[in-house]
């Protein structure tokens, strides 16, 4: 990992640990499997919005932002005072912010996931869609051939990825997938809990 990247990770991780305790306590302790949907800066809000009507029962909750840029303050709108669309702008716009969402997933109602939004110098947007890893413990198997049978068939994005608190700028993912005309999925040698075996 060069040192930039890993400034860059720090710097990630130093975000999300001042939002936590700004947002009132770290809630889940656990890791996230996350998974990022790519594309380029200026259409990813249609590809996102598409892609919350292809997850199951999808649900959206709430949104949350920061009110200033020492991001010491928060407001949040729930789904009664503001649409999804409007959601969207707010995480694409405000750095830091997210979503709350509930869909299913494998037959399994996945409740109050957070989804963020990341963004890199070439101009590239990610969403990022972070599930407790205690979801998946009961069968990683069955878990991870889901996520790759759902992200093979969405479509419109450039990349796509899955693993254990993966983010847009990291060097590898444990599940890539390249949109071109059909799907490329490429494979790293631990799954997406991050230290399992392939």
């Amino acid at each position: 990992m060069t040192s930039s990247k890993f400034m860059s990770l720090l710097e990630n991780i130093t975000k999300e640990i001042y939002t936590r305790i700004i947002m009132g306590g770290f809630g889940y302790m656990g890791s996230y499997i996350n998974i990022g949907v790519a594309s380029n800066n200026s259409n990813i809000k249609k590809l996102v919005i598409n892609l919350f009507k292809e997850l199951k029962e999808f649900a959206f909750l709430s949104v949350h932002l920061p009110y200033n840029n020492n991001y010491d303050n928060w407001v949040s709108f729930n789904n009664k005072e503001c649409s999804i669309e409007e959601a969207f702008e707010y995480c694409l716009k405000y750095e830091l912010s997210y979503l709350i969402g509930e869909f299913k997933f494998n037959e399994r109602k996945m409740n109050n996931i957070e989804f963020t939004v990341e963004k890199n110098e070439y101009d590239i947007a990610c969403l990022i869609i972070k599930i407790p890893d205690e979801e998946i413990v009961y069968n990683i198997d069955e878990f991870e051939q889901c996520i790759i049978e759902f992200l093979t068939k969405i479509k419109g994005f450039s990349f796509a990825f899955c693993d254990c608190e993966a983010h847009l700028d990291d060097d590898k993912y444990s599940i890539y997938v390249q949109y071109s005309d059909i799907p490329i999925v490429k494979y790293e040698k631990w799954k997406i809990d991050g230290f399992t075996e392939r």
